[in-house]
């Protein structure tokens, strides 16, 4: 199951409050489904899908540009009940 959507940017937009860096929620395939910068939504994240790839975080410790910037790229589960 995935998240969706609406809720995904829900998060990003809440978590933006205290946390003063772009947020970005990625599906499985690793397509930016929410965005603290709303013109990434529907972008590949290049990151994400060497994460998904890999199974494990990731890491990008400098800015690639035109490709990616900076950050952690943490996968993310959550459970219906």
């Amino acid at each position: 199951m995935e998240i969706e959507q609406q809720l995904a940017q829900k998060i990003v937009a809440r978590l933006q409050r205290e946390i003063p860096y772009n947020i970005n929620v990625m599906n499985k395939q690793g397509v930016i489904i929410a965005s603290g910068e709303p013109t990434r939504v529907g972008q590949l994240h290049d990151g994400a899908v060497e994460a998904i790839r890999l199974r494990q975080n990731n890491r990008i410790l400098t800015d690639q540009p035109m490709a990616f910037y900076r950050g952690l790229i943490c996968r993310l589960w959550f459970k219906t009940t």
